[in-house]
């Protein structure tokens, strides 16, 4: 039953400490997916690209569309050659904050 005053984790009976522990777990092992894909985008050679469909697959993510997320929080100024990677169309994708 929905209840508006309790927290998601609790409407379930598990309570918000149990939400928190399962909210940490997923965003540990988002940050470890991200820095696989982060290190795969390295190895890329200078002059090579790669399609979002291939990261994916050496870094063990399970879609194209979650290496373009990883890709698109990068901060300006990273190390990752993100600009190695093409979508399936062999075009660049163009980075929300313009670079």
């Amino acid at each position: 039953m929905y209840n508006p005053g309790l927290g998601r984790g609790e409407e379930k009976g598990l309570g918000t400490d149990m939400a928190r522990v399962g909210a940490t777990v997923g965003n540990l092992a988002s940050r470890e997916l991200e820095e696989r894909i982060y290190q795969v985008v390295r190895q890329i050679p200078v002059g090579r690209v790669a399609t979002y469909g291939q990261v994916a697959l050496v870094a063990g993510a399970n879609s194209a569309r979650r290496v373009g997320r990883a890709l698109a929080t990068l901060p300006m100024g990273s190390d990752v050659p993100w600009h190695r990677i093409i979508n399936s169309q062999g075009k660049i994708a163009i980075r929300r904050h313009g670079g």
